[in-house]
């Protein structure tokens, strides 16, 4: 095994402290293991010392999956565009084996107990912390410069556990999104979140801003939808729609409008894209309204 380089020692020695401190057992996982299994906050220690028990190796892997606060503990020890290869990876597992020997598990207002460490587990947990992942450094940097130290943290997690790569013309979108965007500062982390997740989902050779510009129509389409869906049950019954194929929205009109506010402040208030031509019929007859217009009230006038 090769010897520690300082990284590496840094980060054992941080996880070990994290691991001795508690491991919390999340309200979310929590929720699963009872909606799904059965299993109360009394049950959780049996069934992750049980390895027969059929849901074992699933409950195991969410309870040593690090949540968001162990990861902004660790993300500042990392340079953003320093990553672990295979040995350095190798020799902090063997670190932390030498150094830890139970987990300590904590369910709130519940109990804390010890769980037994395997080399397995020791693997598996500090491969979901992802310090094989990398950051653009050009991309970091521009994080860093227009960004306040807590946001830029964040904003370099959503990269790091979405583990997309962003070169060329991406990147360069990116960091002007984040320029230009900084002072939405009270969203900030949401609105970052939803642009990578938009870029990733956009083809290489496509134009950015008309993929946006049609997402922004899909979602005008899909609120219109669901009004117009909703105004059919006001007069035939869900069976009768049904038996008709009349396509059933799978989103509530709050969620739908939700997401175009999010979009709309991207591609508005951000970007500053023009109109797009083919929402011209959807708009007449709107008046006026500045940027910061009612969204709800623009919709509400779309119908």
């Amino acid at each position: 095994m090769a010897g520690e380089s300082g990284i590496t020692t840094i980060l054992a020695h941080e996880l070990q402290r994290l691991c001795e401190q508690g491991i919390v057992i999340s309200p979310e996982i929590l929720f699963y293991a009872e909606s799904t299994y059965g299993l109360g906050p009394a049950d959780i220690e049996s069934a992750l010392r049980d390895s027969d028990f059929e849901a074992h190796e699933e409950l195991l892997a969410l309870v040593l999956t690090p949540d968001i606060q162990m990861r902004r503990t660790l993300e500042p020890l990392l340079e953003p565009e320093s990553t672990l290869g295979p040995d350095d990876l190798k020799t902090l597992v063997f670190s932390l084996g030498q150094r830890i020997t139970a987990f300590h598990l904590v369910i709130p207002e519940t109990t804390t107990f010890d769980l037994p460490v395997e080399q397995s587990d020791l693997e598996y947990f500090v491969t979901k912390c992802y310090f094989d992942r990398g950051i653009d450094p050009i991309l970091g940097k521009v994080l860093e410069e227009f960004l306040k130290p807590e946001t830029t943290i964040a904003c370099r997690l959503v990269l790091r556990c979405r583990g997309d790569v962003y070169a060329g013309r991406k990147r360069d979108f990116l960091c002007r999104f984040v320029e230009k965007s900084r002072s939405h500062e009270d969203q900030y982390v949401e609105l970052f979140t939803l642009m990578v997740t938009l870029l990733a989902q956009i083809k290489d050779e496509d134009p950015i801003e008309e993929c946006l510009l049609g997402r922004r129509r899909h979602l005008v389409k899909t609120l219109r939808d669901i009004r117009e869906f909703e105004q059919k049950r006001e007069h035939y019954s869900m069976e009768y729609l049904m038996m008709q194929r009349y396509p059933i929205p799978h989103e509530s009109e709050e969620q739908v409008l939700a997401q175009l506010q999010m979009v709309m402040t991207i591609t508005d208030s951000i970007l500053e894209l023009p109109p797009d031509p083919s929402l011209g019929a959807y708009f007449r007859d709107l008046g006026v309204h500045g940027r910061r217009a009612g969204l709800s009230e623009i919709i509400r006038k779309l119908s």
